[in-house]
């Protein structure tokens, strides 16, 4: 600790507040991770979802409890090449913050070298290094979320349909003899029945075929006529992180 390096704030006598204000940081980075998990909960959801498209081939359902033939669902909510390193880069910044603003304790003493027992504040100092070191590991936190942002989301063979629960429940309505496609692994495309292709798109272990640009499609709930929603073949590639 060097005079250069640490400024000592005015010593009020109040801990209480010397303490909070020295936890505000620690607060606004736990907000920062849940805006961050968001963020890539929503990134790696949409990418688990397009996952399913024919040009990335077929894959079998990710359920919480999983049954024959299904995946188990990520430990973290997301998976551990991206949970890992996220839960890691928050623990540095937590320690960044942390040596940046922290509290300590004010003990006078006399001028005869004596410690003034009825005086005895409290403070908080504050480090230059620890704030550079703070600056700087945010920015490359916000440079590596927008480099994630740039990485496409190839959905060629599929609308993007993210976190739409309607349109993934719309999707998830297999045709006549396709019962068990829960336990198959499956992939997104034009329905096919005895070799026709309906003017339906869904999930499906059977055989499915690709979307053409400009058509549009109608999800239907098992063939009952009921049109719960329509999409058209995409014609553009998002940019979105892919898994």
């Amino acid at each position: 600790m060097t005079e250069n390096s640490y400024l000592l704030a005015h010593a009020n006598g109040s801990i209480l507040a010397n303490a909070l204000f020295q936890n505000l940081g620690q607060a606004v980075a736990s907000i920062l991770y849940c805006f961050y998990n968001n963020v890539l909960t929503g990134m790696l959801l949409a990418a688990e979802t397009h996952s399913f498209s024919l040009e990335r081939g077929r894959k079998s359902l990710r359920t919480s409890f999983p049954l024959k033939g299904q995946r188990a669902a990520h430990t973290l909510q997301v998976p551990l090449r991206y949970a890992i390193p996220l839960l890691i880069s928050m623990a540095v910044l937590h320690v960044f913050i942390s040596q940046a603003v922290f509290l300590v304790k004010v003990n006078p003493y006399r001028l005869d070298g004596t410690l003034d027992t009825t005086s005895s504040p409290s403070s908080f100092m504050v480090s230059f290094d620890g704030l550079l070191a703070t600056l700087v590991w945010s920015g490359v936190l916000i440079l590596a979320l927008h480099g994630l942002g740039l990485r496409k989301l190839h959905t060629k063979d599929m609308p993007l349909m993210c976190n739409n629960s309607r349109a993934i429940s719309a999707a998830c309505h297999p045709p006549r003899g396709d019962g068990n496609a829960a336990n198959k692994p499956v992939a997104y495309g034009v329905l096919i029945v005895d070799g026709e292709r309906l003017d339906r798109v869904g999930f499906s272990s059977n055989e499915v075929g690709r979307l053409q640009a400009g058509v549009v499609y109608h999800k239907q709930g098992h063939d009952d006529g009921r049109n719960v929603a329509q999409t058209q073949a995409p014609s553009y590639r998002p940019r979105i992180v892919y898994g």
